[in-house]
């Protein structure tokens, strides 16, 4: 039969089959033949039942409830079902997980809109085609032979997107089924979560071990209304029944999502596990998931909007009534595809002058924001054409000068004048991305926002596989009135890179270092490095006005879905003549699997097929009264966009790396 998988590669893949490696091709057959009686037996829990006497190609996708991978994959498969029902092929979903009890899948399939029969399985139709993982999908041929297992398409992956799928598998598979043509595919390896099965015993228990370190570590974003509520980590029975996956996700260090050298730097909100925690989730598994004495209760913040920081002295939304936006409902993310970043302008209309001590920035539907910056717009500005997509003041800075010809001595002359009192004209005051959404400051720290600023909303969506609105908000505390003097410490966030710098040819391998020097004693608070799907590494130095350099932070492997601000442990004490080299490394070869398109030159640009080089530092002046003189002169750097001769960019490793 043509297509067959051979019982050798199955076999090696999947060692537990019972069939013995030299089986012929006939007890393959009858046992997938197998399959199908059995899920005969089976009680759907939405749609028609299965009959075997129907003829055509059936494709069996396994699925579960709380899979992001799964979640994004409902829509196409629906479409496929739709599509291809008219060419003799049907899906159906099976949901073999210990956890997806049937009253789990019915809520999945109603919320999700199924179009194709699903089952809840206990464990049979598992085991018979040994499904690992999920979304997997196994395609039979007419006459029930097993010929494809594996992914659908190679655009969703557990460490990253892609803006579209290189490769179809499942599409390629039918197409060559219907059209009688050789097949192009046979076995693929799936990506997703593991399917999870029961465990046993252990001397540790939920209560006193496990859950706290859970609750401490993962379930801020696992609960409902986060981010990953769809895959709540909260309770024991949440927590044991997806144990595998977040067992493997841990131990292969995917999640939490810290992604720094632990050799490098010390942080505050460092959340990863260590090799002891890692080890005590593995016995707690391996001898039973002991519950313990008592009751463990998750004591987060509440959510309906979430505010960590407490009740909020005011809450400004992105689209409401005094912004730029005009659907109430919010911003309509679709199911799927690629949405450009969206900008929405809003009117703060204070009465007074606000010291903000504390800023949160909160979606309205987390699930499907990757990140919100929030930016100060000061009135000022020579135009609104300026911040129709303001990714930095230094950007800002140098579309006026070039655009609108201000001169360096005029830009100086605005900034002294307006400095103190309109705030550096675009400053970046809170950012949302999965692990950040809240900048607390201590005691006369924080940043002042005048009366008559407006702000904007830079949001970045990424669809999920189901529709939905989104309307992000900035939660704000402020102090009882605007420190004066020394007692003013304010808080400076810059977005600091060379982007004209970036150009990465086809296939290649590219290097830039980007500089930000201090030009008055400053307090480095964090830092955050920014690249897209190319991006390799990440290191940043600091050399200091005597030659030393001293590594703070190294990101050995970039991960454009999670991307941290990495709070010092320590502050670091820098002094005038001090600098802070941040190195970014890309890759646009086919070795990379998040690479959108190695064919491509690759520039400056916001979507995640074009390339950035951020840094954004965050620090405070020690002495009020340097501030406006140094940021003038950070100002007049970054706009002339200087790069010392030796850290331009530059190819590294081979010169024709290895496709």
């Amino acid at each position: 039969m043509r297509g067959i998988i051979s019982a050798a590669l199955f076999v090696s893949s999947f060692s537990a089959f019972a069939i013995p490696i030299e089986a012929p091709k006939k007890e393959w057959d009858a046992h997938h033949k197998k399959f199908f009686t059995l899920l005969e037996t089976k009680k759907t829990v939405s749609g028609a039942a299965f009959d075997s006497k129907v003829p055509g190609i059936t494709v069996v996708v396994a699925m579960n409830t709380f899979c992001p991978l799964t979640r994004k994959y409902v829509p196409r498969l629906n479409t496929f079902a739709k599509d291809y029902a008219s060419k003799g092929v049907r899906i159906v979903g099976i949901f073999p997980g210990a956890d997806d009890t049937v009253e789990k899948v019915e809520k999945f399939v109603k919320e999700r809109e199924l179009v194709f029969p699903a089952y809840s399985d206990s464990g049979d139709l598992r085991e018979h085609l040994l499904m690992k993982r999920v979304p997997e999908v196994f395609v039979f041929d007419a006459k029930q032979g097993l010929i494809y297992r594996g992914k659908i398409d190679d655009q969703y992956r557990v460490d990253g997107t892609l803006s579209a799928p290189k490769t179809e598998f499942l599409k390629d598979v039918l197409t060559s089924l219907i059209d009688d043509k050789p097949l192009t595919h046979s076995v693929t390896l799936p990506q997703g979560c593991l399917i999870q099965t029961k465990g046993q015993k252990t001397a540790l228990d939920f209560t006193t071990d496990i859950g706290p370190l859970i609750h401490n570590n993962c379930t801020y974003c696992h609960r409902p209304g986060e981010i990953a509520g769809y895959f709540p980590l909260t309770t024991y029975d949440e927590i044991t029944s997806v144990f595998d996956t977040v067992e493997e996700r841990v131990t292969e260090r995917l999640m939490p999502p810290w992604r720094a050298d632990h050799r490098y730097g010390n942080f505050s909100n460092n959340m990863s596990f260590d090799v002891q925690q890692i080890h005590a989730l593995s016995e707690w598994k391996k001898e039973g998931f002991a519950h313990g004495a008592g009751k463990l209760e998750y004591k987060g913040p509440a959510t309906s909007r979430g505010w960590r920081m407490g009740v909020p002295d005011a809450v400004i939304e992105s689209i409401g009534p005094d912004s730029s936006f005009t659907d109430t409902k919010g911003y309509a993310v679709p199911e799927s595809g690629t949405v450009p970043y969206q900008h929405f302008r809003v009117k703060t209309k204070f009465p007074e002058d606000k010291w903000v001590t504390s800023v949160e920035v909160r979606p309205s539907s987390p699930e499907v924001v990757h990140h919100v910056n929030v930016f100060v717009v000061q009135p000022y500005q020579p135009g609104d054409e300026i911040i129709d997509n303001p990714t930095s003041f230094n950007i800002a800075a140098m579309i006026a000068r070039r655009r609108y010809g201000i001169s360096k001595e005029e830009l100086k002359w605005t900034f002294k004048l307006y400095g103190q009192k309109m705030n550096r004209r675009l400053h970046l005051i809170g950012n949302f991305n999965p692990m950040m959404t809240i900048k607390s400051y201590p005691d006369g720290h924080g940043f002042f926002l005048p009366k008559d600023a407006e702000l904007i909303f830079e949001c970045h969506y990424t669809p999920n596989g189901k529709a939905t609105f989104d309307n992000s908000a900035i939660g704000l505390r402020f102090a009882k009135e605007v420190p004066k003097g020394n007692d003013r410490k304010e808080v400076y966030t810059r977005a600091a890179a060379q982007m004209s710098a970036i150009q990465i040819p086809p296939h290649s391998k590219q290097e830039l270092t980007s500089v930000v020097p201090f030009f008055a004693p400053v307090r480095l608070v964090s830092l955050r490095p920014h690249m897209h799907n190319r991006g390799e590494s990440a290191t940043a130095v600091i050399e200091y006005k005597d030659g030393r350099r001293e590594q703070i932070l190294h990101i050995p492997k970039w991960d454009y879905e999670w991307q941290n601000n990495y709070e010092l442990d320590p502050p670091l004490e820098l002094q005038r003549g001090d600098k802070l080299y941040v190195t970014y490394r890309w890759d646009n070869t086919t070795a990379n699997p998040k690479n959108p398109n190695p064919e491509q030159e690759v520039k400056y640009g916001l979507q995640f097929d074009s390339e950035m080089a951020l840094a954004y530092p965050t620090y405070v002046y020690k002495n009020v009264d340097d501030a406006i003189e140094a940021e003038g002169e950070l100002d007049d750097f970054l706009v002339r966009g200087d790069l010392p001769a030796d850290v331009k960019i530059k190819g590294y490793g081979d010169d024709k790396p290895k496709e």
